[in-house]
């Protein structure tokens, strides 16, 4: 297992490629970004991410669904990790780094 930074992080997941698409499984995952210093949504159109490093990134709603490099998602979540509680798990963010 690879070394990873403890920290705040948002996953994304139950995606689909269609808004309109009728889901009759779970749906796909998709990615982890962090560690984060925070996420904040304004009247639930975009979910802003900002990086420990400075950099922020902007996820727009389209219904009530998140929109993420052409897939939609219709859950999230926003978790704490430490080196501790990752068990195992490798966590991969949007710039490539790490992976689920």
């Amino acid at each position: 297992m690879q070394a990873h930074e403890p920290g705040l992080f948002f996953r994304l997941y139950h995606g689909r490629t269609s808004p309109d698409e009728e889901m009759e499984q779970w749906g796909t995952d998709g990615p982890t970004f962090g560690p984060l210093k925070y996420v904040h949504a304004a009247y639930f159109s975009t979910m802003q991410i900002g990086f420990e490093d400075g950099e922020r990134v902007s996820l727009p709603i389209v219904g009530d669904l998140i929109l993420w490099d052409g897939v939609y998602y219709g859950d999230f979540e926003v978790l704490t990790t430490t080196k501790r509680n990752v068990r195992g798990r490798l966590i991969q963010w949007w710039k490539g780094d790490w992976c689920w």
